[in-house]
């Protein structure tokens, strides 16, 4: 039987959590006692449940101090006996009914208390006369050699404790390890202090009837306490799992060790002196020699941190000296670099693509990996007659059915199919698509892969392409290019591991398992690499009807179009003519069914009459049929759907199908085509794309499940394990992100919601899209969606979408083009202020529309017009204003330089109306406007670790949880600083009046910027004061901060009062760190070396440049045009009389130097500049809705 028993010193945070979880994995207790567990039995029976022991009794704690438990295994034969603040007393019977005692004992602390500890000795000592165990934290010495520093014990206490040792026949059963299980942790020799306060004693009969036992002095691990293990009798063994076969992979926690890159670069070397060598042969060697190096040098992780924790344990155990002291630092690096290894192993294994960085969660990836391993794991399944296939059946089966499911059928006509597709590839596409790839393809491909993404056979993820790119990147490159150029693909690139993971809880059938495939990194460069290629020509090659695959095109187009449908079906009562909406898991028939809606074999559903026709809907391979409720059609789609099968080899799944009919069709009817396409699933509640087609009379009920959803990821045993910053990356990654695709489509809160605008911004910027079309249609065909008023009638999705239009309105701006759609008075059009119309007032003016303030002859503004209709600021501005010429005009969103919207912005445009809106009600109010306008965006941008972020926002609001704001909560709780013992504790006290706090700050030469924010007088006032100083002195006050609220924190929980110089020395040790984690600064060339690199033959070069000031707007422009030999053939120099930004002055130098050119007769051109924005802008579309967008396209298009 094993024993522990040990002063915890609080359980009330992370690291003393983690440190007894451990301390319960790695030794295995029968029994736990703890002592100074600070809470109550109800939250000890939640850790019972996570240390895994099936039985708690506790003694409570009194006002956050004291406090013990005991917990013991499930067959333990163990009673409670006695309790009281300073013992549990127990009986435990063996299996031989033999019966003895253990009491879990926490002596008392105080020299004028202790004899309270030792009369309960001697009390238990006369209860029962069996053999008798003690262990525990008992708080005094026996001898002084059992102390070290400090001052010297008093010898009336050590007497006390000896005697009552002789009145209870109590012996020291001596321990192995360290003798002083306490100590201080002061980092300067003159006040550091040890002692050997924890023991196991045990009486005479006890001794004698065990003689084989040992007491070891376990690790302290968070506390400053070592635990007691008591080991009584033959320790039971363990049983492990035989070895098995793993696949040998790259590890990443390699590339922490300094030697890592040097030991790739020798081995793939020495593989390049063969010069038969194949790249996967050249992967594998270095791979063999990596876990040779591993196996040989390195060694076991696990063994290391293990044996860098016992050489910690050496060095605090040598005797008290500076040099001591110092090692003692190093080790416990040297330490926390190997945790960080491991923190590495762990995630690599959990492939966890949500929490990236922040504090190390080495146990959640442990347990979040262990949980993947358990649930995916595949031990036994049902087969189609009902029996059940495992062990060594299974394999054989699972292989059988993927062969007899993935080797083809296909045996019709394919120009059956083929006939019905239109030419849709043009010459101009093909010729781009067979043209010759490059290298920088390939790197594009490898950025776009995960780092630690799981690997094919050759057990290489993409960070070792990443890493070591400048070694391997020519070879890989060459060796990519040359299967994407024509080559043959090289053996084993194209190996793969189909990996089953199940999509229930618990999969039975093999259609509860889904296939993945774990292809080699080199495979997924050749089809990443083609994949980008297609991206340019998908739009338009893919039907309209396919929403997967092509850029622009969102799944939620498909889920409002089918949710208006359905919506339509619904509602539809009247007519003899019934409709129907088959879903279907299956792949693409867009030619057959188009063809077949062009003969009116199946006509499509319109939702109104001036609506587009739709009969089908497709999403990759779920597909939404629609057509009338007829027989014919019914049978029209059936053959279409066999002859599909046929060539393709592909089968429709019936048991995911399903069929729903609008209420005017008869049962008759329904029956007959449900007969004919042989589906049996009828329901409205079916999900399409994981959002609901139909919305019933309870709005909550609907959404239930995105609730559902959400709990179980916050309360999933795994994430109980994060740190605070790995708690909140789970909030804002995934569980807020868990709504987000439902929020999309429909309004799900009471509140407006960011992303409903999202949708109204693409049917304004999107209008030709399918979903469009529908929309506009039904809902606003003689106007404008900004335009359109919610009426009866109309569906959910659509109610939701104009809840986002309101938000849409407040960052709408118009880029002028023929300036026709835009009204001069009332529409936004002019990029300044919040309102973007004109200040001018109309009086008396007849315009009315901007295409009026425009000279017909030139194309550009009619500038006296503009002088003598507006004010100045107006004139100016609209006179700066780029116009698109031949073009219509362009919603823009205001709020981003490139006027593209997001949820993001439109989220910050949200916040800052609804703070405007409060300022403005508090001054009205006479009260405060700071909170409306505070910056809280600056927090977050600081320089620090995410748990200070919080910490900051937290005294921003005045929510620590300090003394005063306890009580203004209503909780009982004294009000005493726990620092200083003298006065009430708030935040202006604990951080800059307490005498304790003042000598720290003085300490740290911070006295005047603590003197200047004591005068503060609420947090947010304190941060504003902060960012005011040094972005070094801003770092090291909130470092410090920080460090005093955890120092407070402890002294609150009951622990010693730490020392001035240690948590000042503390605060720079953070300080250190936080400085390596961001790295040295970039050194920047003073004067960088810029070279001119004459064109190819056959083309000419043309720099432009450009001068602009923001002051008067106006600027310059030149431009130089040069042949392959670098002889000047052309310069031009103008004028730019008036520009609305930087960007819009290079753009028009860009514009009048393509002119020049363009008049010389050069087509083929390569245009220089030095402006960063401007390539970007002229290589993506990304800036075509920018102020200077029309500038921007027509050089392009050049």
């Amino acid at each position: 039987m094993r024993i522990v028993a040990w002063n915890c010193r609080g359980l009330g945070n992370g690291p003393a959590i983690r440190g007894l979880l451990e301390l319960q994995k790695e030794e295995g207790p029968d029994v736990l006692f703890l002592s100074e567990t600070k809470h109550d039995g109800k939250w000890l029976d939640w850790l019972r449940w996570r240390l895994g022991l099936s039985n708690m009794v506790a003694k409570d704690s009194v006002r956050a101090s004291g406090g013990l438990a005991v917990f013991w295994r499930k067959g333990i034969d163990l009673a409670v006996k006695s309790m009281s603040k300073y013992h549990i007393d127990m009986i435990i019977k063996e299996e031989d009914d033999f019966e003895w005692r253990f009491s879990g004992i926490y002596g008392e602390s105080r020299s004028e208390e202790k004899e309270k500890t030792w009369d309960t000795l001697r009390t238990l000592h006369g209860s029962f006369d069996l053999p008798w165990l003690c262990a525990g934290d008992f708080n005094e010495v026996l001898f002084e050699h059992e102390k070290e520093g400090g001052l010297p014990r008093s010898e009336t206490a050590m007497e006390g404790f000896r005697r009552v040792l002789e009145d209870c026949d109590l012996h020291d059963l001596g321990c192995v390890g360290d003798v002083f299980t306490w100590r201080n942790n002061h980092h300067s020799v003159g006040s550091y202090t040890r002692e050997r306060l924890d023991r196991a004693l045990a009486n005479t009969a006890w001794r004698c009837k065990f003689p084989l036992v040992r007491v070891i002095n376990g690790d302290p691990r968070h506390s400053d306490h070592r635990p007691v293990i008591v080991e009584v009798g033959e320790r039971e063994l363990r049983r492990w799992e035989g070895p098995r076969e793993v696949l040998r992979s790259f590890e990443a926690r390699w590339l922490e060790e300094e030697e890592c890159a040097a030991k790739v670069e020798e081995a793939w070397n020495l593989a390049l002196l063969d010069d038969t060598t194949t790249l996967l042969e050249l992967q594998g060697r270095v791979l063999g020699e990596l876990w040779e190096w591993d196996r040989s040098v390195l060694g076991e992780l696990k063994k290391r941190v293990k044996n860098a924790r016992r050489e910690l344990e050496k060095c605090r155990r040598r005797g008290l000296s500076q040099e001591a002291l110092n090692r003692e630092h190093v080790l416990r690096f040297k330490l926390e670099r190997l945790e960080d290894q491991l923190h590495v192993y762990w995630k690599q294994r959990a492939h966890n693509s949500w929490l990236l960085s922040g504090d190390r969660n080495t146990k959640f990836f442990h347990a979040f990996a262990s949980e993947r391993k358990r649930k995916n794991g595949v031990k036994r399944l049902v087969d189609e007659g009902g029996g059940e296939v495992k062990g060594d059946r299974l394999k054989t089966y699972v292989t059988d059915q993927y062969q007899s499911l993935f080797f083809t059928q296909a045996g019709g006509n394919v120009e059956e199919v083929t006939g019905c597709v239109r030419q849709c590839v043009t010459r101009e596409m093909n010729n781009f698509l067979l043209a010759p790839y490059s290298g920088e393809e390939v790197w594009k491909a490898l950025e776009s892969i995960g780092d630690l993404k799981a690997p094919g056979v050759d057990g290489i993820p993409a960070i070792f392409y990443k890493r070591f790119w400048g070694l391997i990147g020519e070879r890989v490159k060459l060796e990519v290019l040359k299967v994407l150029n024509g080559g043959e693909m090289p053996p084993g690139w194209n190996d793969t591991i189909i990996v089953l993971i199940p999509k229930t809880d618990r999969p039975e059938r093999l259609k509860d398992l889904r296939p993945i495939s774990l292809c080699t990194v080199l495979y997924k460069l050749i089809s990443k690499v083609m994949a980008n290629r297609l991206k340019v020509v998908l739009p338009d090659v893919i039907s309209p009807s396919q929403s997967a695959f092509v850029p622009g095109r969102l799944i939620t187009d498909n889920v409002l179009l089918a949710y208006e449908i359905t919506h339509y079906l619904k509602n539809k009562r009247e007519g003899a003519m019934g409709a129907a909406a088959i879903k279907l898991d299956m792949k693409g028939l867009s030619a057959m069914l188009q063809k077949a809606e062009r003969d009116r074999k199946i006509v499509g559903i319109k939702v109104c009459r001036t609506a587009p026709s739709v009969n089908h809907l497709f999403f990759a391979d779920d597909s939404l049929i629609l057509m009338r409720a007829r027989s014919e059609e019914a049978a029209e789609l059936k053959r279409i759907l066999g002859v599909y099968e046929r060539v393709s080899g592909q089968v429709i799944n019936k048991e995911k199908s399903s069929i729903l009919f609008g209420p005017n069709t008869s049962r008759a009817v329904r029956d007959e085509l449900k007969t004919t396409l042989s589906i049996s699933q009828e329901k409205w509640g079916e999900r399409y794309l994981g959002l609901p087609v139909s919305i019933g009379i309870s709005k909550k009920k609907t959404f239930a499940y995105l609730k559902q959803r959400i709990w179980c990821k916050v309360q999933g045993w795994q994430e109980k394990m994060l740190s605070k910053a790995g708690k909140e990356i789970l909030i804002k990654s995934v569980a807020q992100a868990i709504p987000t695709y439902a929020m999309s489509c429909f309004d799900i809160t009471k509140t407006l919601c960011d992303e409903l605008s999202t949708m109204a911004w693409r049917l304004l910027t999107n209008p030709e899209s399918l979903c469009g079309k529908v929309l506009k249609a039904k809902y606003f065909p003689n106007s404008s969606i900004l335009e359109c008023q919610a009426k009866d009638g109309i569906s959910y999705s659509w109610r939701s979408i104009l809840q986002g239009v309101e938000l849409l309105k407040k960052g709408l701006v118009w880029r002028v083009g023929d300036g026709r759609q835009i009204r001069i008075w009332t529409d936004p059009w002019i990029p300044r202020g919040e309102t973007r119309r004109p200040a001018t007032p109309r009086g008396n003016s007849l315009l009315t529309g901007v295409d009026e303030l425009m000279d017909p002859i030139s194309g550009g503004w009619d500038e006296q017009l503009v002088w003598d209709t507006f004010w100045r600021e107006d004139a100016e501005a609209i006179l700066s204003i780029p116009i698109g010429e031949g073009v219509s005009d362009r919603p823009a969103w205001h709020f981003d330089s490139k006027g593209l919207f997001s949820v993001k912005s439109a989220y910050k445009v949200a916040v800052q109306h609804r703070d405007n809106e409060t300022g403005r009600n508090a001054e009205a109010s006479g009260g405060s406007t700071m909170g409306a306008q505070f910056p809280w965006h600056k927090i977050w941008q600081m320089k620090v670790p995410n748990k200070i972020q919080m910490f900051l926002w937290r005294f921003a609001h005045n929510s620590l949880p300090v003394r005063n704001n306890l009580k203004r909560r209503k909780i009982k709780a004294e009000t005493v600083c726990p620092m200083c013992k003298r006065f009430d504790e708030d935040c202006g006290h604990i951080f800059f009046n307490c005498k304790n706090v003042r000598e720290c700050w003085r300490v740290l030469q911070l006295e005047e910027a603590r003197c200047c924010l004591a005068q503060c007088r609420s947090g947010k006032e304190v941060i504003e004061k902060i960012w005011t100083m040094s972005p070094e002195t801003q770092v090291k006050i909130v470092v410090w901060l920080w460090r005093w609220w955890t120092a407070r924190n402890k002294a609150n929980a009951g622990e010693r009062i730490q020392r001035t110089g240690d948590v000042c020395n503390s605060v720079y040790y953070h300080l250190t760190n936080f400085a390596k984690l961001k790295g040295p600064a970039k050194q920047r060339d003073q004067s960088p070396k810029v070279q001119w690199n004459p064109p190819p033959d056959g083309q000419y070069k043309l720099n432009v440049d450009a001068a602009f000031s923001s002051v008067t707007r106006r600027g310059g422009w030149g431009c130089v045009v040069r042949n392959n030999a670098g002889v000047v053939l052309d310069i031009g120099t103008g004028s730019i009389q008036r520009a609305g930004s930087a960007l819009h002055a290079e753009a028009l130098a860009a514009l009048h130097g393509l002119e020049r050119a363009e008049e010389l007769g050069m087509t083929r051109i390569i245009l220089e500049t030095d402006a960063s924005n401007l390539g970007k802008a002229l290589t993506t579309d990304r800036f075509d809705s920018s102020l200077e967008g029309w500038l921007i396209v027509w050089p392009a298009m050049v």
